[in-house]
């Protein structure tokens, strides 16, 4: 599965990031898409899902946040047990970037560590500059 790099031309191998081994041995295998190229061709993709394909290249950069506002929003994803928007994340070279959305991060971290056996369900879009 071969996919070209935004700006240099290289030819890479998505599935060399995926850190599920069962995961990149069944995309290897099928040649199923990786959960990396369904969010770069403009799918909106499961946070969990995106984590075990691109591993350590989803970047939260660090961001003084309000904290009641955190916690108001935790509120709300254990009453509906998903986060309502997704997270916006954006290419940059081989990483991706928290663009929008670190309110809804940081809610979801208190709600796991509040509540380690609630199952949330938070969604990731692609930034597109190109639709502004």
């Amino acid at each position: 599965m071969q996919r070209q790099s935004d700006k240099t031309g290289d030819t890479e191998t998505m599935t060399e990031y995926i850190t599920n081994p069962l995961q990149r041995a069944v995309t290897a295998a099928i040649g199923f898409p990786t959960t990396e190229e369904l969010l770069c061709e403009g799918h909106t993709v499961n946070l969990k899902d995106l984590r075990d394909s691109i591993g350590f290249r989803l970047v939260i950069e660090e961001r003084k946040l309000c904290m009641s506002h955190v916690r108001s929003l935790a509120s709300s994803i254990m009453k509906h047990g998903a986060v309502i928007l997704p997270i916006i994340i954006e290419r940059k070279n081989n990483e991706y970037v928290v663009k929008d959305g670190f309110h809804r991060l940081a809610a979801v971290e208190l709600v796991k560590k509040q509540n380690p056996d609630v199952n949330v369900s938070v969604r990731v879009k692609l930034y597109n500059s190109k639709k502004v």
